[in-house]
């Protein structure tokens, strides 16, 4: 409920949270780059958590690269924990013409 009032304060359709974590994750898996764990509040999708939200894992991936946070083209989102139905998201970003970069399924689901 807090999560509904914040995005209608803000007009955003939901909120997605994330933290950086270590080079395994919690289920001791070796990861291919930059992990993270994430966890997804849409705000009218008649749910209330998502397990698994491949375009926000994408988006996350190429924001943190576009705005200079991080420099890898792969990264591990992990997602559904706190939930009990885990997800691993694997995103590969792939360097278009000047700045930009487009993420691409690493078939990690």
């Amino acid at each position: 409920e807090k999560f509904c009032r914040l995005c209608e304060s803000i007009d955003s359709t939901g909120i997605y949270i994330y933290a950086k974590i270590g080079d395994a994750d919690a289920r001791g898996e070796e990861t291919k780059g930059l992990s993270f764990e994430a966890r997804q509040f849409p705000k009218s999708s008649g749910y209330g958590e998502d397990p698994a939200t491949g375009i926000a894992a994408g988006a996350l991936a190429a924001s943190l690269h576009k705005r200079g946070i991080t420099r890898n083209d792969f990264y591990d989102i992990f997602q559904g924990t706190a939930m009990g139905k885990p997800s691993r998201i694997g995103v590969k970003l792939q360097h278009c013409q000047g700045d930009s970069v487009q993420a691409v399924d690493d078939n990690k689901i």
